[in-house]
């Protein structure tokens, strides 16, 4: 909820408590989602692929996964205590005039960018466990999965949308 909220710049329109508590509140109902969504999916792509994974396995499996992508909340104590809202928004969060804060941003960055390389490795293998397939039917599996759960999104949003555009005569 943290990157999300950094892409969306929500410190544009909210204060960091704000912010704080979004992510406090909505992490954990976006986590339950993405856990029942991602299992019913993986588990049932994973059999037609060939694995042998049941949805309790795979459910089980993707929540032993996600412990290292919770885990990377690490990386953004440091960050919004030294830099606060300008992490949630559009404006620069290092000026590199001063070197003293561009060698800790960029120590963060490639930190956080080589732990999600190893969440994803993570998540990949416990999805391969749980199917007893390869790794490269894991990534299928999980890349189709993320396809269908995306489409299902779009059309359940398509309605409220144009629902949403009628009301506010944007059509």
């Amino acid at each position: 909820m943290l990157s999300w909220s950094a892409d969306k710049n929500l410190a544009d329109h909210f204060s960091l408590f704000e912010i704080l508590l979004i992510c406090i509140l909505g992490g954990p109902l976006y986590g339950f989602i993405f856990l029942h969504a991602f299992s019913y999916t993986i588990s049932t792509l994973g059999l037609l692929f060939g694995g042998k994974g049941q949805k309790p396995q795979v459910q089980s499996a993707i929540a032993w996964a996600s412990i290292p992508f919770i885990w990377s909340l690490v990386f953004w104590i440091p960050a919004v205590i030294i830099w606060g809202e300008k992490c949630f928004s559009r404006q620069y969060v290092v000026n590199t005039d001063n070197a003293l804060l561009v060698v800790p941003a960029l120590l963060f960055a490639g930190l956080a960018i080589y732990y999600l390389i190893k969440c994803i490795y993570v998540f990949i293998q416990s999805i391969a466990e749980a199917h007893a397939f390869s790794t490269i039917k894991s990534v299928v599996t999980i890349l189709v999965s993320l396809c269908l759960i995306t489409l299902a999104a779009i059309l359940i949003m398509i309605p409220f949308a144009l629902y949403l555009g009628t009301y506010l005569n944007l059509f």
